[in-house]
């Protein structure tokens, strides 16, 4: 399974449709069926978040904090927060099959916000506060809808041999 997602700019070049959720393959640019495939806003949001990769960060987190002593818990918390930033690059890129680096980047953005957002080692900065937090969810929710990722690199738009 792949997430790419699938813009107008996909669409109007007449070679990418999603047939099922995430999955690319090529279709003829008259195809009425194409227009209703461009990813809404709610679908471009759930394939930048890496679910996989926060899963497994509130599982060793949670054990991080039952594990460790307070003294080396913000240690700890950073070494998972930057151990989650380059998993979610890897998986996004090789397990997810993401092909557009700023795809990527918002993917590894999203993560980042998420623990912001819920405070794992921000919470031992001084300036932190839930509502920072808040405030970082909400950029990161109009920064989905506002940017525009571009259309698929060319070598991915080829059709996928069955």
């Amino acid at each position: 399974m792949n997430r790419n997602i699938v813009t107008v700019a996909d669409i109007q070049s007449g070679s990418v449709q999603a047939r099922r959720p995430g999955d690319l393959a090529a279709v003829a640019p008259t195809d009425s069926q194409a227009a209703r495939q461009v990813d809404t806003y709610f679908d471009r949001l759930s394939k930048y978040v890496p679910m996989e990769i926060i899963g497994s960060y509130l599982l060793v987190e949670g054990l991080l904090r039952e594990l460790l002593q307070p003294e080396v818990m913000l240690r700890g918390l950073v070494v998972l927060f930057l151990l989650g930033v380059v998993a979610t690059w890897l998986f996004t890129k090789r397990v997810l099959n993401v092909v557009r680096t700023n795809q990527v980047l918002m993917s590894v953005f999203a993560f980042a916000v998420w623990v912001f957002a819920t405070g794992g080692w921000f919470a031992h900065l001084s300036f932190w506060a839930p509502g920072w937090g808040t405030i970082a969810v909400v950029v990161f929710a109009v920064a989905v809808r506002v940017l525009d990722i571009g259309p698929l690199p060319e070598d991915a738009k080829a059709p996928a041999a069955t």
